[in-house]
């Protein structure tokens, strides 16, 4: 096991899911949105490649694209809420950046702003599959 392993809190599962992020910073009105897609997922961060490199302690606002996550929230649900999917959205702080070939880097990311209860939806989700 390595050291990252050891010290996480909840195990990653291999993902695709669509995300789209955006620095949080000062000037951040001037940040653009980027459109990817997450290589892991656990309930306490991920995995995400760019060809845009960011640093360690950047915080992200994150809309993560996963069907199906929301029914596994224990909120009040009103009839047809669920034909709709909605992004989990978060703030992460990037923990870890890779340079994994030329001009592409991964991003290791800890959820820092995750409501509870969508930490708990998200954990009951990755449990079922």
């Amino acid at each position: 096991m390595t050291q990252n392993q050891d010290r996480r809190k909840y195990v990653r599962i291999p993902a695709k899911y669509g995300l789209i992020f955006k620095r949080i910073s000062m000037s951040s009105f001037m940040e653009q949105e980027v459109e990817t897609a997450l290589k892991d997922i656990s309930a306490g961060g991920a995995l995400v490649e760019t060809s845009k490199l960011y640093h360690v302690g950047d915080v992200l606002h994150l809309k993560i694209k996963i069907p199906g996550w929301e029914k596994y929230k224990a909120e009040f649900i009103r009839p047809g809420q669920l034909s709709r999917s909605e992004p989990l959205i978060t703030l992460a702080t990037i923990v870890r950046v890779e340079l994994i070939r030329m001009g592409h880097y991964e991003l290791g990311l800890c959820f820092v702003g995750i409501e509870e209860s969508h930490q708990k939806a998200l954990i009951r989700f990755l449990k079922k599959l």
